[in-house]
């Protein structure tokens, strides 16, 4: 269980790193594009000065203006997406690892409960033992000592016979 919950911790990081690799490389390509587009438009604007057209109109300024709020406003979005995302990962990563740590305590919590009574159990069983043997024990010293008094009783019997 412990190696379980190490493999789903290493697994869910993985994961994380993995995203997290996926969300650089999209940066990197809205970098280029980002780098591609301004030099789209230097050159346009390079050729429009070439040129000498009119000034564009404040209409057109607007919506130029309102396009670019839009697209920052939707990489600002996205980017919220994916911090949430991210966010959430770590969440449920921590959350793992934490589930984790209480079943490792919980099995390690069993298993000093099971240790506890084999030694509960071994310990009525030598008691047990150590009564047998000690009741086996007595048997033989009083089988012994009522031996060695019927041999002195018969001693004394003889002696007061003669």
């Amino acid at each position: 269980s412990v190696e379980e919950a190490s493999s789903k911790r290493e697994r869910v990081l993985r994961g994380l790193v993995e995203h997290l690799r996926a969300q650089r490389e999209q940066e990197r390509q809205r970098a280029l594009e980002a780098e591609v587009a301004t030099t789209e438009l230097e050159q346009r604007i390079s050729a429009e000065e070439s040129g000498r057209p009119p000034a564009p109109t404040k209409g057109a300024q607007r919506k130029a203006a309102l396009q670019a709020e839009r697209k920052v406003a939707a990489e600002m979005r996205k980017r919220r997406q994916q911090e949430d995302q991210i966010r959430s990962l770590k969440e449920r990563a921590e959350l793992a690892l934490k589930e984790a740590s209480k079943t490792r305590d919980e099995a390690e919590n069993e298993a000093i409960s099971v240790k506890a009574q084999h030694l509960a159990h071994a310990q009525v069983e030598a008691r047990f033992l150590a009564e047998a043997f000690a009741q086996e024990l007595a048997v033989k010293v009083k089988a012994e000592l009522e031996e060695y008094t019927q041999c002195r009783m018969d001693e004394l019997v003889k002696v007061e016979a003669e």
